[in-house]
Parts: C-alpha cells; structure tokens; sequence
C-alpha cells in the first residue's frame, strides 16, 4: 500500500535531470510501514531552457533499467544518497536506483519476524513496478550493496537468479556468517536474530553464497554475473578473498577488485562506478 511520496527535481547544466523520490509504503512481508529511495533520471537535455514540458516524459513503451541499491548495517534507505555520488552515476547511465530499508536483517526472512528478503525480491520490485516505469525484464535489473548489503546483493542474485541480470558486493560479507557458537554474545546477537538460535535455520544452501552458487554451477542454471570488491585493510577482506578463491575453483568467472582501503564511502563511491561500469548497463531508457 502507498502512503505517500515526496521528491525533488535537480539539474546540474548540460547534465541529466534527476527526481529523488521518498516513498511511504506499507508492507505486507514486513507487516511495517517502510521507507524506500527512488532515483529517476529524467529524459531531456538537462538544461531548463532547452525543449518543452513534453521532453521530460517518457516515449510510450519506454522503461528504466534498475538498479536496488542496498545499505549495510546499522544503516538506512538515505546512507547511499547522503554519503555518495549515486545521483550523478543514475544519471550517467540513465538507470533509476531503489533504496530500501533492510535494518540489520541481513536481507533475510527473519524466523517468527519480518520477511526481508521476500520483501526485497517480491514485494519490493512489484510495488516498483506499479508506481514507476521500471522494467521487469531480467537483462534490465541489477542489485547492488555495501558490507551486509553486498551480501544481501549476492544472496539475492544467487537465490533468484531469473530475475537479476548482475549484482555487485563492496565490501561484502561473503564469509561463514554463523560464528558456531550458542552463546548469545554482542558480536552474534545479530546472527541469532536473523537464522534462529545457534543458526536453527541456517540453510547452508540458501545463506551461504559460496554453496549457493556451487548449487548453480551444478544444476547447470543461467547464473548473474558478479563484480565483488574490497579494499586491502577491510576487516572483511579475507572473507572476499576466500570467496573469490572459491569462485576460481568451481570455474564461476568472478569479476573481482580489490585496491587500498578500509570499510568506509571512500571505498564504496569509487567502487560502485567501476562496478557500474563493468555490468555493462544500457545507458539509454529500454522497452
């Protein structure tokens, strides 16, 4: 259901025009009111006294392609547009963003909680689809996301891989997420939450993405490209090598980088465009 939205027009000369959109929404698989971002790079020159009102709306049967950008932990729906460049890159490649709210599920179905990840694969791209004119096709749909976001990025791709064409993990948590331990300590209180106590309902071939993607392999499925990336000094950075390891033995084609720093937005921001750039988005509106 929508509550409702707000949004602001912005033009830099000679560049894109952009729309932020905050939509309201209510959410069955969450059974919450949640806040998600919309970026929407509108056609036409960029400069206001070029063209006419009509240059701003799209040709009948145009789309986006899209983008669902996910934050990390402790983070929300606003940290890509407070804390990166995100509008310009939309702009660049004229592609709409999706920033939803995750909270610390790490994208996953909360057990006896809210839906998560039904939410960001299900619910949250038709509730799009309906308010905007973004595509539903598979070779237009790309997922993104930061730390915990990486993760939920690659586990999306991986879990549904019909519907996303590639999907990017920065700083991704690509590790063993489940610290094999029943004590409920401030370091896996989150783990608890997300897969049950002492992981009950960690399911190696849902959650862990090195198994997951080995399923596919196996079962010979069209699976989503995949551009990881991760500085040297990240605390996550071994986790992105091993992945990458393990990429490289089952002969998955990995896109990985990785260069100087630690988990933080200098990182992320130069990131994202190289990743933005490798996937190969269409830089045009699509039908």
């Amino acid at each position: 259901m929508l509550r409702g939205r707000s949004f602001r027009i912005y033009s830099e000369r000679g560049k894109t025009i952009l729309a932020v959109f905050k939509v309201n929404i209510k959410s069955q698989a969450l059974n919450a009111a949640t806040t998600v971002n919309v970026i929407l790079p509108l056609p036409g020159s960029g400069n206001y006294n070029e063209g006419t009102a009509e240059d701003l709306i799209l040709k009948d049967g145009e789309k986006y392609a899209v983008l669902y950008l996910l934050h990390g932990m402790y983070g929300d729906s606003s940290n890509w547009l407070r804390s990166s460049n995100i509008e310009r890159y939309a702009g660049k490649h004229r592609i709409a963003v999706v920033m939803p709210e995750g909270y610390n599920s790490f994208y996953n179905d909360i057990p006896d909680g809210s839906a998560y990840f039904t939410y960001l694969t299900k619910e949250l791209p038709r509730m799009m689809q309906s308010l905007f004119p973004v595509s539903a096709k598979r070779e237009y749909n790309y997922i993104a996301g930061l730390s915990m976001g990486g993760y939920g990025a690659v586990k999306a791709a991986l879990n549904c891989p019909e519907q996303y064409a590639a999907a990017i993990s920065l700083s991704g948590s690509l590790g063993d997420l489940n610290p094999k331990g029943s004590e409920l300590t401030p370091g896996n209180r989150w783990f608890h939450g997300c897969y049950g106590f002492n992981g009950k309902d960690f399911d190696p071939h849902k959650h862990d993405m090195s198994v997951v993607l080995e399923d596919l392999m196996r079962a010979g499925k069209d699976i989503p490209r995949l551009y990881v990336a991760c500085g040297t000094e990240d605390f996550l950075y071994q986790a992105n090598v091993g992945f990458r390891d393990h990429c490289a033995k089952i002969g998955y084609p990995l896109k990985y980088e990785e260069g100087p720093g630690i988990h933080d937005w200098v990182f992320w921001d130069h990131y994202i465009q190289r990743g933005l750039d490798w996937i190969g988005l269409p830089g045009k509106f699509v039908d």
